[in-house]
């Protein structure tokens, strides 16, 4: 089965690390009420080594977090200008970043979620799920993704989101850009909407264009699909939707 992931590209807020956290766990809290199949992940850290159970009514979330998304190599900024340790209420140069699992083993249906943002530098965070591989047929069916696909579209103020796998997205893109028409595209531009085919099943939603390619989960052999794909991403490349990041 390909990889299928669920990506944002979402506008950039500073933050310190306990307004990071506290999104973070939002964030999971959001997940957890959408589906109980997101409930129980832990926290994996910089490696699998330091991964850490929460307690189920999550009384430790922050202090598990706070240790994972703290790098050693990296200066922070504080009220106290000598202070270069990572604090509370610190400044960045570099993106905070976390990872959550439902289970360390592929073959078990590991669903990874990973939030990406907090810089005083970057102009845009990440959030992305990888779906999983085995069990949970949910993931394949349309309706739940969308659904899926909506949640997290509305947790956030995105730029950019996509649902695909990397097997798709290497038949697809064009030139280096790091934006790509998938199974499912947002971008945040309502004149997209009148610029796509009308055989293209799309809607505006929040501030921008989403559309669908297929009805079911698409495959990177379909030769017909792939280019009916490529069509509409140098269509959306005249636009320069594909260019940033």
């Amino acid at each position: 089965m390909d990889n299928y992931k669920l990506i944002l590209r979402i506008k950039n807020v500073e933050l310190t690390p306990k307004e990071y956290i506290n999104i973070s766990k939002d964030i999971l809290l959001a997940l957890e009420e959408f589906d109980d199949v997101f409930k129980n992940f832990f926290g994996w850290g910089k490696n699998a080594s330091s991964r850490s159970y929460f307690k189920s009514d999550k009384s430790d979330f922050e202090q598990i977090v706070f240790g994972h998304i703290k790098d050693e190599e990296i200066v922070y900024y504080n009220t106290d200008k000598t202070d270069k340790e990572m604090r509370w209420d610190s400044k960045s140069r570099l993106p905070y970043t976390n990872s959550y699992s439902n289970t360390t083993k592929i073959k078990e249906g590991q669903i990874t979620i990973t939030f990406s943002m907090g810089s005083i530098n970057d102009k845009l965070g990440n959030f992305l799920i990888s779906f999983p591989k085995y069990n949970y047929p949910k993931f394949s069916d349309r309706a739940y993704v969308e659904l899926l696909f909506k949640k997290c579209l509305s947790m956030f103020e995105v730029e950019y989101g996509v649902v695909i796998s990397n097997e798709f997205r290497n038949q697809v893109k064009l030139n280096n850009h790091k934006r790509w028409v998938g199974w499912m595209t947002y971008f945040k531009d309502v004149e997209i909407y009148n610029v796509l085919p009308a055989e293209i099943e799309k809607e505006i939603y929040q501030l921008g264009t989403l559309f669908t390619m297929s009805k079911d989960r698409p495959d990177s052999n379909n030769k017909q699909l792939i280019k009916k794909t490529i069509e509409i991403s140098e269509l959306l490349q005249e636009r320069g939707c594909l260019d940033a990041n």
